[in-house]
């Protein structure tokens, strides 16, 4: 671990305990998990608003939302990762299951498709969006440091059955399974920078016949994508598309949160994937720990995140 990240992690601004620092891969993962909650708590506010040109940096009150508290985004995450704890896929995908119907009603923002695989009420202009939104990449996408490159082919069947559990549309799945890989190739040390993610997303590509080719079309051109003027919709590609225009454009965890917050629609989402995945790459110098708000997240909401990276370390050096 480099002294600056040690410097950064014991300034008082976020609970040292929430990880075990003796490990090597702490550096990337640790800030990865963060980043993706307080990017969460961060886009909330912004979420479904029309684009806008600038950003304010500071956590603002929304009606009928706790100052700093973060969306299902997190909760699911944090809830997948902890299906890790099982020995296989399948496993895992029902533990999934069972802890999302126990944990249903403190979830706030659930999106059709999770409403649907609750059983619960889903609105009419949400129905031809059931199983082919972003909730399977936006849940799963960190469980993907859990995994070497050299285990992606576990990886792939482990992210793919989680993803299925709830979204059956293959462009949900294969989204979900492209951004696990962006975020697995980050833990080699080796291949650090941010120009890395697409050779990731491109190398998955290679190794999987089942990502259909109006994606691997679209990352093939993703400089050229514009963002729409309506704000990122819960469409999988095009929030995948977002997070890729968000994260390789920043200069700082902050102006990721900030370039996709920009952009309007499912800001959270896009937020916290793209902080996150910008941290993932950019462990040295990401900026996480300089953001001022970041003490207003409301940590105390989900204080087994510290379990959840554990977890996620404990596991990548299983799979080293």
């Amino acid at each position: 671990m480099s002294m600056k990240y040690q410097s950064e992690w014991h300034s008082g601004l976020l609970p040292p305990s929430f990880t075990d620092n003796t490990s090597h891969f702490s550096q990337i993962i640790t800030p990865a998990v963060l980043a993706y909650a307080a990017g969460d708590a961060f886009g909330v506010q912004f979420e479904f608003a029309p684009r806008r040109q600038q950003i304010i940096h500071v956590l603002e009150e929304k009606e009928g939302w706790p100052l700093g508290g973060v969306s299902d985004d997190t909760l699911l995450s944090l809830l997948t990762i902890d299906s890790l704890h099982e020995t296989n896929p399948t496993k895992a995908a029902e533990r999934f299951l069972v802890s999302l119907r126990r944990d249903a009603p403190k979830l706030r923002g659930l999106g059709p498709t999770t409403r649907t695989a609750l059983g619960m009420a889903v609105k009419e202009n949400e129905r031809g969006t059931i199983g082919n939104t972003n909730g399977a990449m936006m849940r799963t996408a960190l469980s993907g440091l859990a995994f070497s490159p050299s285990s992606a082919r576990l990886r792939r069947q482990w992210i793919a059955e989680s993803a299925r559990i709830t979204h059956s549309h293959v462009t949900a799945i294969s989204c979900a399974v492209l951004m696990a890989a962006a975020f697995s190739e980050a833990t080699e040390s080796s291949s650090l920078s941010s120009e890395g993610i697409l050779e990731a997303m491109n190398k998955e590509i290679s190794a999987n016949n089942t990502i259909p080719l109006n994606i691997v079309q679209a990352i093939k051109r993703c400089d050229q994508w514009t963002p729409p003027a309506e704000g990122t919709s819960l469409d999988p590609l095009e929030t995948l598309l977002a997070v890729l225009w968000s994260t390789l454009g920043a200069k700082d965890c902050a102006d990721a949160f900030s370039r996709a917050c920009a952009l309007g629609g499912d800001t959270d989402t896009v937020a916290a994937l793209s902080g996150s995945l910008f941290c993932a790459w950019n462990p040295t110098n990401h900026g996480l720990f300089s953001i001022q708000w970041l003490p207003q997240v409301a940590w105390s909401e989900i204080t087994y995140v510290k379990q959840a990276i554990e977890l996620i370390i404990k596991t990548r050096e299983i799979h080293e």
